[in-house]
């Protein structure tokens, strides 16, 4: 697999946060003293102040979430999934599941997809949502603070949410990488200043929207060349979606030509897309009977808390009864997925995906008729 070429593209972020920070305290240290009522705190105290600064650290988070979530409400985002640290929500099969899993690379995490006439500015709109939460939260608490004596222990915890609010709002503002996760704000800039990254989401952006309005993968014309190299997350998912045309049209060596893309750099997957590109590795290793690769993957998927035996959704039906069909020889449970898929068509967001993922399982039942 290749690896990534990491970058460093964060080298002014501790700068400015620091120096934002600095400017902060120096404010409120001059009405509190702060940094002399330090010298005073007991045991109890500091055990106090780093709950609360544990207690803060998630609570931000969320607001940022609910930020990009409350956003995308507001343009008729359809929501998908909704995550802090190890505790997720999901929307399955039509339902919501909470459930504890493994955080990949980030601390939380919002997923909308568009509706049928979502615009690109519509998703410039959601991306700020989560930005402008944490700066107004992080500005309300300080000025609670500041215009209220509610004693230093309350005061001090009021400041430090209020801190790290603004910490968090700044920060996405700034365009980075986080791992293989690009920051709110490297998308923000990017689509305003209509650069190459833009160009290609904005690609992504009308294909995925295609897909939500019911247009199947193979009736798409993505209009695009794939032969680029993987620089980013971003190309590797218009690497999916040019597969998900090919597995439509059942156009075996394209399939193959960009499961393998897939496969050799899979490294720049976002780490909450790692399942899907595991799900089609899965597939086509199935087809092949190619038990220790699937094995692989999947184990790779249990180390992320995801089962295919969890999953109600069409997609992991599809998969899991193409499993039980060519590699586990069990093709009495991988005819009863099959039909448990078919039943799930309707409630699958991502309307022309869920067509072609109802003919690749009638693909399966037909062998056995």
């Amino acid at each position: 697999m290749k690896k990534r070429n990491e970058k460093k593209k964060t080298s002014k972020l501790p700068i400015i946060i620091g120096v934002s920070l600095g400017i902060i305290i120096s404010f409120f240290d001059i009405k509190y003293d702060i940094l002399g009522s330090l010298k005073d705190l007991t045991f109890g105290d500091i055990f106090f102040l780093m709950l609360a600064l544990s207690i803060s650290f998630f609570l931000v988070i969320f607001i940022h979430e609910l930020g990009h979530l409350t956003f995308g409400k507001i343009k008729g985002f359809g929501f998908s999934s909704f995550r802090i640290g190890p505790f997720s929500i999901d929307k399955n099969s039509g339902k919501l599941n909470f459930s504890v899993i493994k955080p990949e690379g980030y601390g939380g995490l919002s997923v909308m997809y568009p509706k049928k006439s979502s615009s690109l500015n519509d998703f410039l709109f959601y991306l700020f949502g989560g930005i402008i939460f944490n700066l107004v939260s992080g500005i309300i608490f300080l000025l609670i603070s500041y215009f209220n004596d509610y004693g230093f222990m309350i005061n001090a915890v009021l400041i430090i949410f209020g801190l790290m609010s603004l910490i968090l709002g700044i920060q996405n503002l700034i365009p980075f990488y986080s791992g293989n996760n690009p920051s709110d704000g490297r998308m923000i800039f990017s689509i305003i200043k209509k650069d190459e990254f833009a160009k290609k989401f904005y690609r992504n952006f009308m294909i995925s929207n295609q897909l939500i309005a019911g247009t199947r993968p193979k009736d798409i014309d993505s209009n695009m060349e794939i032969d680029f190299e993987i620089k980013e997350s971003l190309d590797l998912s218009l690497v999916l979606l040019e597969y998900f045309r090919y597995l439509d049209r059942n156009d075996k060596e394209n399939i193959n030509k960009y499961i393998n893309k897939i496969e050799e750099n899979i490294d720049w997957a976002q780490s909450y897309h790692l399942p899907s590109y595991y799900y089609e590795l899965i597939h086509q290793y199935s087809l092949k009977g190619n038990k220790e690769k699937v094995d692989y993957y999947l184990n790779k998927l249990k180390k992320m808390n995801y089962s295919l035996d969890k999953d109600k959704d069409i997609n992991g039906k599809r998969v899991n009864s193409y499993y039980n069909y060519f590699v586990l020889k069990d093709k009495e449970s991988a005819l009863k997925l099959a039909r448990e898929g078919l039943l799930a068509f309707d409630s699958f967001p991502i309307k022309g995906q869920a067509k072609m993922e109802k003919s690749l399982i009638e693909k399966l039942l037909i062998l056995e008729n």
